[in-house]
C-alpha cells in the first residue's frame, strides 16, 4: 500500500514546478500491490520486461541493451510521449535526471566465473583474469555499467541538456529531483525528465536485500518510471495540462538509511517515488506524500492540480 497523503498545503509559488507527465514499466501483479488490490508475499519476486522498439533511433541497439536500460526507455519513451514529445525530439532545453539501482547479475552468468576461477577447488586471479574473464560475452560490458541507461536515454529521446546521475536508490532519487528542481528554477533547463529503474530479480541484488534487510527477504519487483517536470508557465505555454505540483524537502539526507528505511511493498528500488506518484495519479487523493528515512530523510508532498481522465496511464 502506499504511504498516507498529506494534507498539509506546499508553500506558495507565483511559477511552481509542476508534474505534466508519468510514465512507467513494471508487472501488472506489482502494480496492483501499488493500488492496494493486492498483497505481496515475503520475499516473492515480480519480473518484468520489455522491447521498447517503438522508442529506439536504431532496433539494432536493442541488443546493446540490458534489462533495466529496456525498462528505462519504455517508461521514459512513455512519460515524453503524454508530454507531446516524440522520440528523439525531447530538445536542448531537456535535462536527464536519473537514479539507477544495484547492477545486477544473473545466477548462471555468476556460477560459470565461480567455476571458471577456480584451480583446485580454490579461487585463483589467475583463472579469473584469463580463462573466466574471456568467457564473458564482451557486450556484456555494456549492460553491467549505470551509465549505459543514461545514454540510451539521451540518444533515442534527443536529450541535449544538462544530466545528472546517481546511484543506487530512493535517497540517491530524492538528489536527482532535488538537482531537477533547482536547475528548473535558475533556468538552465526548460524540462526535466526525473527517474529510476532498478533490475532486482536477479541473484546479485537479491543477495544484496538479503543481507542488508533487517527484517528478512523483502518483495522485489522490476521497475522503472519517469516524471516530466517543468515550471507552470512553460506548461501553459506548451500547452500541457499539469496534474500536480511539487514540494520536495532533503534536510539530513546523510541520516536516511537505506536498508529499514520506510517504503512500499513490494520494494521498486531508484523506481519508487515516481511510481507512486504513478498510482496517485491513478487514485482521487487531493495530495500524496512520500517520505524515506526514519528521522530527517527526505520527502515530497504532491498537490493535485488537475484531474486525471478516467483510465490515463
Amino acid at each position: 500500500m502506499l504511504p498516507d497523503m498529506d494534507p498539509t498545503p506546499g508553500t506558495a509559488d507565483s511559477d511552481p514546478v509542476v508534474l505534466s507527465a508519468v510514465g512507467w514499466e513494471t508487472s501488472e501483479e506489482a502494480w496492483a500491490c501499488l493500488l492496494g488490490t493486492r498483497q505481496a508475499r515475503t520475499g516473492e519476486a515480480f519480473p518484468h520486461d520489455c522491447r521498447p522498439l517503438d522508442f529506439l533511433q536504431s532496433r539494432k541497439s536493442l541488443k546493446f541493451m540490458s534489462r533495466q536500460d529496456r525498462l528505462a526507455v519504455s517508461a521514459a519513451g512513455k512519460a515524453l510521449a503524454t508530454a507531446g514529445l516524440v522520440a528523439g525530439n525531447a530538445g536542448a532545453g531537456a535535462g536527464l535526471f536519473l537514479c539507477v539501482g544495484y547492477i545486477p547479475f544473473e545466477r548462471d552468468e555468476a556460477e560459470s566465473l565461480c567455476v571458471l576461477s577456480q584451480s583446485g577447488g580454490r579461487f585463483s586471479m589467475d583463472a579469473f583474469s584469463t580463462e573466466a574473464y574471456s568467457s564473458i560475452n564482451p557486450i556484456r560490458a555494456f549492460t553491467c555499467l549505470p551509465n549505459m541507461t543514461a545514454h540510451h536515454l539521451a540518444v533515442n529521446f534527443g536529450i541535449q541538456g544538462e544530466y545528472f546521475l546517481t546511484y543506487p536508490g530512493t535517497p540517491q532519487l530524492y538528489l536527482a529531483l532535488g538537482e531537477a528542481v533547482q536547475r528548473l528554477r535558475e533556468g538552465s533547463v526548460s524540462l526535466a525528465l526525473v527517474g529510476g529503474v532498478a533490475d532486482q530479480t536477479n541473484l546479485l541484488v537479491a543477495h544484496h536485500h538479503r543481507k542488508t534487510s533487517p527484517d528478512g527477504p523483502r518483495s522485489l519487483a522490476d521497475a522503472a518510471a519517469f516524471l516530466v517536470l517543468e515550471r507552470e508557465s512553460t506548461a501553459r505555454r506548451e500547452r500541457r495540462t499539469p496534474l500536480c505540483r511539487l514540494d520536495v524537502w532533503t534536510e539530513h539526507l546523510g541520516d536516511a538509511p537505506e536498508a529499514g528505511a520506510r517504503g512500499l511493498n513490494p520494494g521498486f528500488g531508484a523506481a519508487e517515488l515516481p511510481l507512486g506518484v504513478a498510482a496517485f495519479l491513478a487514485g482521487g487523493s487531493p495530495s500524496y506524500h512520500h517520505a524515506w528515512g526514519r528521522e530527517g530523510g527526505v520527502g515530497s508532498t504532491w498537490h493535485r492540480v488537475a484531474p486525471v481522465a478516467a483510465g490515463a496511464a
